[in-house]
């Protein structure tokens, strides 16, 4: 008989702790689903960051309960032109996962067949393109390009209130 997720959930947890193994064990469920699914990963996300310019140009100017509450979240400070932890630039994963669940034309995607590691090892967590010989298997668009004027004006946009 073959495990049930609880046993599988306790047996990574022992790994790498609970919510990390249990987000990996449930994010390879949802890519072997098959449903329709959009992957945002980090390397798109870092083609659209915040930079002190655009703090400065168009949040701050905005000074609205919104706009103070991005540069409060982003930990932006102006005197040094900087972001929390000192960077320069602010990425802005979940905004940009968010403009593509509303503007599919934000982002160019192409269908893979992705597949998450959930064995113990260093490799838990990744998301690997499945093996020539798997590749029948569930799509997952995964965006590979931003058109980053787009995204900025229509996240700039909701900042307004």
């Amino acid at each position: 008989e073959g495990e049930t997720l609880l046993e599988r959930v306790a047996a990574l947890q022992d790994y790498h702790g609970f919510s990390f193994s249990l987000v990996q064990l449930a994010a390879r469920i949802v890519l072997d689903s098959g449903l329709p699914i959009t992957v945002v990963p980090l390397d798109a996300t870092h083609q659209v960051p915040l930079t002190p310019e655009t703090m400065e140009e168009k949040v701050r100017p905005m000074d609205n309960p919104i706009s103070r509450f991005v540069i409060q979240a982003t930990g932006y400070d102006r005197r040094k032109s900087r972001f929390r932890d000192a960077k320069r630039e602010f990425y802005l994963h979940d905004p940009l996962a968010v403009g593509v669940a509303i503007h599919r034309d934000l982002v160019m995607t192409e269908p893979l067949s992705l597949s998450v590691v959930t064995e113990k090892g260093e490799h838990l967590g990744q998301s690997l393109e499945r093996a020539e010989q798997e590749k029948n298997g569930p799509k997952t668009d995964v965006c590979l390009g931003v058109d980053p004027e787009k995204f900025l004006k229509l996240f700039l946009a909701r900042l307004e209130v």
